[in-house]
């Protein structure tokens, strides 16, 4: 089987390690030979492989609001027509879409296409760009194209991927009930990823805790962290590293914290240093946000990964399945109206887990049932032979 895997645009450095591991180990099954294509205009490609398109949006003319808005249009139609020269001249038997958001030149290309189309849901995507909307007019663009061409383009597709039980619903009735669907929750690739070792945690000592906020986004929650960390009495023993990107807003009050520190870009040896060092990672608290009640984080997947015990402020997919989550994982119950948590929860959670040493053990054994990408790999292509 020949599969193309296509993802549009820029990718976070978690994003595409992502998907350079699902590649990796769907590649690895005998008879299946699948390729990671980013398909760009005028963005830097860090993918080996690239569909590119003329960029429109780079040029001059489009400094003036309504002609960048037309640029946005015109922008779109070469991508798609990039895309469809590209796969035409290819042998693929499917073409598996990190799903780009629906517009006419996306509906267009599937109604022409013969070849099979997959699509990969990460989000419910009209409450995301609904919550965008008023950033920029390429979200409210989407937007606009979720309501109007969503459902026509999800049923011209030969198969639909959720990441979440919530989100492969959602898809399900967008579609019609019309075309196969399977939840396949987002992975790691354990073999890549360093179990920590770390230092062990005693009540009364400071509480070391790290947040992965890849990109900046509202759904992460992070003023929510930081207002139950100013709330707790004892914030002088709580240390909280926050590792991605965040917006100016909340850049600026982190730098006010005494106990919080702020690293924009950290990888590699870098981040196991601070890894090692942490004793709970925290994960989204604020999914709500996007109406959503059930996510699989690239974060917790890294934290379980490594065996960093985590507290997290939603239902995280393979979480739920798991049994053994109880003794690593605290699940926050979070909605629209916390603004704080108590964090004693979190210091009470640290202190109890710490003194029970099976934690560890279920989180390395766990990791290699519930999120290792040699078993999701598996899903994926029980699902494309069944479509």
């Amino acid at each position: 089987m020949k599969i193309a895997y296509l993802y549009f645009g820029a990718a976070t450095a978690g994003v595409h390690k992502k998907l350079v591991d699902k590649v990796s180990s769907l590649d690895a099954f005998p008879g299946v030979d699948i390729q990671l294509f980013q398909v760009v205009t005028n963005e830097a490609a860090v993918s080996k492989n690239v569909i590119r398109a003329q960029s429109v949006l780079a040029t001059r003319l489009v400094k003036w609001p309504f002609l960048w808005r037309l640029a946005v249009i015109v922008q779109q139609g070469k991508i798609y027509r990039a895309v469809e020269r590209y796969i035409k001249n290819s042998s693929f038997d499917v073409v598996i879409m990190r799903y780009p958001g629906a517009d006419f030149f996306l509906w267009n290309f599937l109604r022409s296409a013969r070849i099979k189309i997959v699509f990969e849901h990460n989000t419910l995507e009209l409450e995301e760009l609904r919550l965008r909307a008023k950033d920029s007019y390429w979200y409210r663009y989407f937007y606009w194209g979720e309501r109007i061409f969503g459902k026509w383009a999800r049923r011209k597709a030969a198969g639909l991927i959720g990441v979440t039980e919530e989100i492969t619903k959602r898809q399900a009735l967008l579609s019609g009930k019309q075309v196969p669907v399977r939840a396949i929750s987002n992975g790691i690739a354990l073999a890549r990823v360093p179990v920590r070792e770390g230092n062990p945690y005693q009540p009364g000592q400071r509480l070391n805790i790290l947040f992965l906020a890849g990109s900046d986004a509202p759904w992460h929650g992070i003023d929510i962290l930081l207002n139950s960390i100013e709330a707790y009495p004892h914030q002088n023993l709580v240390h909280c590293c926050i590792v991605g990107n965040v917006g100016a807003e909340l850049n600026s009050r982190i730098s006010r914290m005494a106990n919080v520190v702020y690293c924009p870009a950290v990888m590699g040896g870098a981040l196991d240093k601070i890894v090692a060092e942490s004793h709970i990672g925290v994960g989204s608290l604020a999914l709500f946000r996007n109406q959503m009640k059930e996510a699989c984080t690239l974060k917790v997947r890294e934290y379980w990964a490594r065996a960093l015990p985590f507290v997290i402020g939603h239902c995280d997919t393979d979480v739920m399945s798991c049994p053994e989550a109880s003794t690593f994982c605290l699940a926050l119950k979070l909605d629209g109206n916390t603004a704080a948590f108590d964090f004693q929860q979190v210091v009470s959670f640290a202190g109890q887990l710490y003194s029970a040493p099976e934690w560890k053990t279920n989180m390395e054994l766990s990791a290699k049932k519930h999120i290792d990408y040699e078993v999701k790999a598996v899903q994926y292509l029980d699902f494309l032979k069944a479509i």
